[in-house]
This record gives structure tokens, C-alpha cells and sequence, in this order.
């Protein structure tokens, strides 16, 4: 029976329309919309934010020239692009385990956290004097990976001698044989910057275990457990060991830079006028074979400190820098000044680690 108020002639339809959920798409439209009228200029600077970020992760193409050796009197030069990623980004951060910083202090473990080492290590210059030890070591090498070997330690000032041998080497190649660099060092410096090595294994040289007796200052043997170590770049890890023990910068700097720069930029590594005026420098001053080593170098210690699980605030600081000031150098020296902007030189959030 029809209501009153509804026409005879007027059948009654339904519409469940306003019961059906809106499309994803459209719920995406809706919410683009209310957050621009909420949120207006932010809004803007949001977007903005988000296309920095693009910018970063979009590699950079340089135009190369190469000259190819002498033929028929005249050297052959020729062009090809060469990519590069614009930004060097950082794992997520995480600290070395108490199990680790514990096997390698032995029995002197009293609760230490790697932080308090590392504290320690700048202190009175002590990571100084265990690189001088290192120095000082000789070893017989042979290419083979053993498991213990015997080194002589020739520093009569010594206190305490190497725990550990590493025998660092690169992902091996097919039919090629893996070339081993072999670097003493202190399980306990070692430990406290790089939380993804898994922990020491025992060595008979443990902190302060190892005063030089009375009345003796020649050399001195040991022998220690060799432990190897795969990195994507062996060749940049000397350094980079070297700032472990030291935490000084300028290691890492006349390692990775063609030239040392200057005070200002020392002061302040990151600011981008220091970075412009220290780039030209080198922009203008060697050619681009020289800045692609460097930049290889830099990239080399980014991949180790990866691997490693470094995360020292100086030395990301140096490889951010060092890598933008290389950047710009190569747009300088490729005569394209403006292919990497300035402006987007910013502090990097962290990125998932690789296992």
C-alpha cells in the first residue's frame, strides 16, 4: 500500500549507493584534498621535502673523457657517461653487543660498553700508542689463510701487544685467487666500532697483559689467531682501521682526498659554502682520472663501514662530505657546473641494513 504523500503513479526505487565503500582511489583523492585544506602551506613543503629526497636517490651522470693509448701516432679520445649515486646513505645505527665487547676484553670484562672503549681509546692518546705497536709488528705472509701465526713485535714501549691477525680479502672472483692483507690489531678496538662482526675468538694477549718484563726491550713473539674478513673494498680499510684507533679525521681526509683543505673546512666540513669553495679547488686543479679515484676510495670506505656496522658520527661526517665536495669537483671538472645542486645537501635518514 502506498503512503499518502507518494504519487499512485510513482514506483518506489532504492539506491544502497551511500552503503557501498568508496573506491581506493577516490578515498586517495579525498584524503590528498582535506590534508592541502588543513594543512595549506605545509602541504607545499611537504612536497617539496619529498621531491629533495627523490633528487638524492637519483644517481648522477657524468660525461666522461678517456684517451685510449697511442695508435698510428695519434692517442684516441673518446666520451662515455658515468653514473654515480648522489647520495651515500647510512644503515640503521645499532651498537656492538655486550657478548662481543666481552670476548674480546677476556678477563678484564667488568660490565665495559663499547662507547666507555672508544672514550678511552682518545684519551692520553692511548689509541695512538697501540697503533704504534701495529706498526712495529712483522709477520711472515704467504697468501694462505691459517689459523693462528706468529708475529714479532719490535716497539719496546709496548703494553699491549695484538690480540688478533685479520686477514682481510674481497668477495672472490671466478678462476681468480683471493690476495690477503693482513693487519694486526686489538680485538677490543675492533669490537667497539663495529658491531656487525661477530665476536673474537680467545687470543692469549689480552689488555694490559702484556707489560714487556724487566730488563727486556728487544723484539718479542706471539702468536695469534688469524681471523678472516671479507670486505667489498680491502684497499680502503687501512685507513679506516686507522681512524678506530685514533678517531682523528684528517686520517681519513689524506686518504681519500687528493689534496688536505683548508682549516674552514676542517671547522666546519658540511657547510656548503666551505664544500662549494673546496670543491672548485679541486674542480680546477686535477683532472678528472684523479677525482674518480677519490671518489672510488670514498665510496670504498662508505661500502666497508656498511659491512661493518661503523657508525662513529665522524666518520659519516667525513664520508658525507668528502663525497659532495668529489661531486661537485667532477661537475666542475666535466664543465657542467650545474649538474648536482648544492641545496640538496642535507643529513640522510637511515636506511634499512643489509644482512
Amino acid at each position: 500500500m502506498n503512503s499518502p504523500l507518494t504519487p499512485r503513479n510513482v514506483s518506489k526505487r532504492f539506491n544502497r549507493s551511500e552503503n557501498t565503500p568508496p573506491h581506493k582511489h577516490a578515498r586517495l583523492t579525498a584524503a590528498s584534498a582535506r590534508r592541502k585544506v588543513r594543512h595549506g602551506m605545509r602541504s607545499a613543503q611537504y612536497d617539496a621535502e619529498k621531491a629533495k629526497i627523490r633528487s638524492r636517490q637519483k644517481p648522477i651522470r657524468f660525461i666522461v673523457q678517456t684517451v685510449a693509448p697511442v695508435s698510428e701516432g695519434r692517442p684516441t679520445v673518446s666520451t662515455h657517461p658515468l653514473d654515480l649515486p648522489r647520495a651515500l646513505g647510512r644503515p640503521t645505527p645499532r651498537e656492538a653487543s655486550a657478548e662481543a665487547i666481552k670476548a674480546a676484553t677476556g678477563s678484564h670484562y667488568e660490565g665495559q660498553t663499547a662507547e666507555w672503549i672508544r672514550d678511552c681509546l682518545r684519551t692520553d692518546n692511548r689509541g695512538f700508542r697501540l697503533l704504534r705497536t701495529n706498526a712495529s709488528v712483522t709477520a711472515d705472509v704467504d697468501n694462505k689463510l691459517t689459523k693462528e701465526t706468529t708475529i714479532t713485535v719490535s716497539d719496546p714501549h709496548a703494553t699491549d701487544l695484538p690480540t688478533h691477525m685479520l686477514a682481510v680479502y674481497s668477495p672472490p672472483k671466478p678462476k681468480q685467487k683471493a690476495q690477503l692483507r693482513l693487519f694486526p690489531v686489538h680485538a677490543m678496538v675492533v669490537a667497539a666500532h663495529c658491531s656487525r662482526m661477530p665476536a673474537f675468538p680467545p687470543s692469549p694477549n689480552t689488555p694490559n697483559d702484556a707489560n714487556p718484563p724487566q730488563g727486556v726491550s728487544g723484539p718479542r713473539e706471539t702468536t695469534i689467531p688469524v681471523r678472516p674478513v671479507c670486505l667489498p673494498h680491502p684497499a680502503s680499510f687501512s685507513p679506516l682501521l686507522q681512524y678506530m684507533y685514533t678517531g682523528r679525521p684528517e686520517v681519513l681526509l689524506r686518504a681519500v682526498l687528493p689534496t688536505m683543505p683548508a682549516e674552514q673546512f676542517l671547522d666546519n666540513p658540511l657547510d656548503s659554502t666551505n664544500i662549494m669553495a673546496f670543491a672548485t679547488e679541486l674542480g680546477r686543479t686535477y683532472v678528472v682520472n684523479v677525482l674518480l679515484e677519490n671518489a672510488t676510495i670514498v665510496h670504498g670506505l662508505w661500502t666497508n663501514a656498511c659491512a661493518l656496522g661503523i657508525f662513529d658520527d665522524g666518520l659519516w661526517t667525513v664520508i658525507d662530505a668528502c663525497w659532495e665536495v668529489l661531486l661537485q669537483a667532477l661537475a666542475i671538472g666535466t664543465g657542467n657546473p650545474r649538474a648536482v645542486s648544492i641545496s640538496d645537501m642535507r643529513p640522510q635518514e637511515p636506511e634499512a641494513s643489509q644482512a
